[in-house]
């Protein structure tokens, strides 16, 4: 059987709150959070990221083999894809500023492994393994997502 694990995703309202437990201090002030969205996952989420328009929210579930990549449709709440990762580990992830590229790098076990997911047209612009690391970590993406800079080892 299949524990379902659910990713929530909040958003900070810009008016300020009565002080309560769950309002979150920023600069000494209490700021009101409200949930937009539940996302379902069918494993444990380990990490997770809004895009900057705040259209869509990437989540990173682990699994045995291969980390499970998905993005989601904020307003609706419905998974929107479901990007191939190879064995191995998703290390991070970035948005283009105009929120219409993802980058996401990591390893496959066996090399370092960056890819470009198109997010307006759903579907996967270029993948890179090299086999001279093991790791890959984004450190930029330029605001259209034409040009990328990783690190790694």
């Amino acid at each position: 059987m299949i524990r379902r694990q659910e990713l929530l995703i909040t958003a900070l309202l810009v008016g300020l709150a009565a002080s309560s437990s769950s309002a979150i201090q920023q600069e000494g002030r209490p700021w009101k959070a409200k949930s937009i969205a539940t996302f379902k996952h069918t494993r444990k989420v380990r990490s997770a990221a809004i895009s900057p328009d705040g259209r869509v929210v990437v989540s990173i579930a682990d699994n045995d083999r291969a980390d499970e990549l998905k993005i989601w449709d904020v307003a609706t709440g419905k998974e929107r894809a479901a990007p191939p990762w190879p064995k191995g580990h998703v290390n991070s992830l970035v948005f283009s500023g105009n929120s219409q590229r993802l980058l996401v790098a990591g390893d496959s076990g066996r090399a370092a492994v960056t890819l470009i997911w198109d997010l307006s047209k759903n579907e996967l612009v270029a993948t890179h393994e090299d086999q001279r690391g093991v790791r890959a970590y984004p450190l930029a993406l330029n605001h259209d997502g034409s040009r990328y800079a990783t690190a790694g080892y």
